[in-house]
């Protein structure tokens, strides 16, 4: 039998929506969209942020360890131990950068709990969630955009000047953003003070130096020689002169402090 193409269209149509009205009366036809991913992209999570970058939402969301995730994908409601396995970072850093190793079963906290942890840091001082971000970030090299707000605790600052490659941008943003951090870290009612002293490294340069306040007739005196160019630095210097590198990190950090003493 030979149909014509209008005979057959009508066929096609009527089988369609036979089918599909079988499959409405058997309940195997679904017209709901699809739910999203629970984690998506880091617009979609920075919306679902509150204004101080914390989710109060306990509920998590499973976690992809194989994603690369960026540090603005970090939420109030991770704790450290996910953060660790996000972004590849050592617990132990994380830990001793945010002065937790005190606390016992310190990998399970949440982000968010460090602004309880570390209380009475002054006006516009904040160390919580977005800590954590900056730490992240500059520790992998991943790219984020920080606000000036947030402070790090002084070890953290260490650590990232001892193991990251961070820019100069980046060091002077740590170098007015760390806390001194007291000796009873990880308990609650914790005070934090703005640390104005430079930590000296081999990484550092005299210019760095000189741009803190230190003149260079007293770098002069610490080196025991005469100032080289401002742009070299201080572990290129000590092995060009082959002098004691520890010797005079040490001298030079004194010089800081004399300068910027502990509060």
């Amino acid at each position: 039998m030979n149909l014509n193409n209008l005979t057959l269209g009508i066929i096609i149509v009527v089988l369609l929506c036979g089918g599909i009205a079988a499959s409405v009366l058997l309940d195997v036809w679904d017209t709901k969209p699809t739910a999203p991913a629970l984690v998506t992209t880091p617009e979609a999570t920075n919306s679902s942020l509150s204004e101080n970058g914390d989710n109060n939402n306990d509920i998590q969301a499973p976690i992809d360890f194989n994603t690369p995730y960026k540090p603005a994908e970090i939420r109030g409601t991770n704790t450290f131990a996910e953060i660790s396995a996000m972004f590849r970072v050592p617990l132990d850093d994380l830990g001793n950068g945010f002065g937790l190793m005190a606390i016992p079963n310190y990998s399970s906290l949440r982000a968010r709990e460090l602004k309880s942890i570390y209380t009475n840091l002054g006006p516009n001082i904040k160390l919580e969630t977005e800590s954590v971000r900056v730490f992240v970030s500059m520790y992998t090299g991943k790219p984020y955009n920080f606000s000036h707000t947030a402070y790090l605790p002084l070890p953290a600052v260490q650590i990232l000047k001892q193991k990251a490659t961070i820019s100069a941008e980046q060091l002077a943003y740590l170098d007015t953003h760390a806390l001194e951090i007291s000796t009873m870290q990880g308990s609650k009612g914790t005070g934090a003070v703005p640390s104005n002293r430079f930590t000296v490294t081999g990484e550092t340069s005299f210019q760095r130096l000189i741009d803190i306040g230190i003149s260079s007739q007293d770098i002069e005196k610490a080196i025991g020689d005469t100032l080289p160019s401002t742009n070299v630095l201080i572990r290129d210097y000590a092995i060009q002169k082959n002098k004691d590198f520890l010797a005079m990190i040490s001298a030079l950090q004194e010089l800081v402090n004399k300068r910027y003493p502990p509060r």
